[in-house]
């Protein structure tokens, strides 16, 4: 019997790219005022406790849904090291989800395929190249 791959709404997206966008803007934020001597000694516990519980949140959103936390976890490695955390690591880590485990990339390739522009024709190759990327790392 062939096993069923995980689906991912478009409901479940937008709320995991808010919440995932949402903490990895916090984090950009917070960044640039640990500088300010009161504000600076706050801001990064303030900020490990949102990350923590937004990575709490992603982490039972993958295994509720029987995704492959691979990616899950590269993410939560590159948070760990100084000065790189500042990349968006959970809304890349959402995304690829998304590309992964949802048709609302085909959907999307779909619609950006019928714009006439060349940006938007490079665009379509390169969400299909993710989209084959999503297979290939979600087999592994």
């Amino acid at each position: 019997m062939e096993q069923q791959k995980p689906k991912i709404s478009w409901v479940e997206a937008i709320f995991m790219l808010i919440i995932a966008g949402g903490s990895d803007l916090w984090e950009m934020f917070s960044a640039g005022l640990v500088i300010i001597p009161v504000i600076g000694w706050v801001l990064p516990v303030i900020t490990i406790v949102i990350s923590l519980f937004v990575w709490g949140i992603l982490l039972i959103w993958f295994i509720m849904k029987g995704m492959s936390l691979g990616v899950l976890m590269v993410g939560g490695i590159v948070d760990l090291i100084p000065f790189v955390n500042v990349l968006p690591a959970k809304t890349i880590a959402v995304i690829r989800a998304i590309v992964a485990y949802s048709e609302i990339a085909e959907d999307v390739f779909k619609v950006v395929e019928k714009i006439p522009l060349p940006q938007a024709q490079a665009a379509s190759k390169a969400m299909k190249l993710a989209k084959t990327a999503g297979k290939v790392a979600g087999k592994v």
